[in-house]
């Protein structure tokens, strides 16, 4: 496994990059429409994405952004949008900016400040919102929703025949319909499942997880904005995701150690459901 090609994690058709471990770094790369969760201290494999979504600006989650478009200008990658919090996006442009005259050469970025639920149509099939999180600093996570069609009530029972009829018409049979597919956290407290209903309906949910038995209290683990397993057993009833992929988890859990504690500490139709993302050790 390569760090700098990402740690390759799948879902049935949903493609996935990425590493994460508390402290240290953190980045998810959705490969399907190129979308880019965090990008830690910038890697080769966040180089390509179309679109950057930002939790927030710890070092562990963001220090690489000049980095990253730096490494752009370079291979001379089209203009690219960064979404990040609104409160932070003076702050950063003055960093890329100076980072620009350090360096001598020009960056192409657009940066995008969200609020909770702010939406951007990425393209034709995909849309981003982003919702609030709670963590020590400003911080969003980010909803992506795959766009589609459905038939409009009036017609769901018709026959082939009377739909091809109506189109041939030109009436308009069908309605759009936003499908929650992926949600990504970054760093929160629990409360972030309360934020937006469609964050606990996405088909898969990458959530921190960063503590999971005594090594840290719930109370320890809330002080610096992060999430407990303990936390996530209480609240298990309100997610309805497909699948749950664990990120942030200490490297005081190596997975095999982790695996054991979430088996002893889940229900069966849980564990099913759920998973943690890969991680070196």
């Amino acid at each position: 496994m390569s760090l700098l090609k990402g740690l390759p994690w799948n879902y049935q058709d949903l493609d996935f990059k990425g590493y994460s471990i508390a402290g240290q770094t953190t980045s998810l790369m959705f490969n399907n429409p190129k979308i880019c969760f965090d990008i830690g201290q910038g890697l080769p494999f966040h180089m390509n994405a179309k679109l950057y979504c930002l939790t927030h600006l710890h070092a562990d989650h963001g220090a690489g952004l000049n980095y990253v478009l730096s490494q752009r200008s370079l291979f001379r990658l089209p203009q690219v949008n960064i979404m990040l919090p609104k409160s932070v996006i003076d702050s950063a442009d003055r960093i890329l900016k100076e980072w620009m005259k350090i360096e001598g050469f020009e960056y192409s970025y657009n940066l995008i400040g969200v609020d909770a639920g702010t939406t951007f149509d990425f393209s034709e099939k995909y849309r981003v919102m982003a919702f609030p999180t709670t963590h020590r600093v400003s911080s969003f996570g980010y909803l992506v929703y795959e766009k589609k069609k459905k038939l409009k009530a009036e017609f769901q029972n018709c026959s082939r025949g009377e739909l091809i009829k109506a189109k041939s018409q030109g009436v308009n049979i069908e309605e759009p319909v936003m499908v929650p597919l992926v949600a990504f956290t970054g760093d929160t407290q629990i409360e972030f499942i309360d934020s937006h209903p469609d964050v606990r309906r996405a088909k898969v949910l990458f959530m921190e997880c960063t503590y999971l038995d005594s090594k840290k209290s719930v109370a320890e683990t809330r002080k610096w904005g992060h999430l407990h397993l303990d936390e996530f057993v209480e609240n298990l009833t309100k997610f309805e995701n497909e699948h749950i992929s664990l990120i942030h988890l200490s490297a005081r859990y190596s997975s095999p150690e982790a695996a054991e504690i979430l088996k002893d500490r889940l229900p069966p139709v849980m564990l099913e459901r759920l998973s943690v993302f890969p991680r070196p050790f």
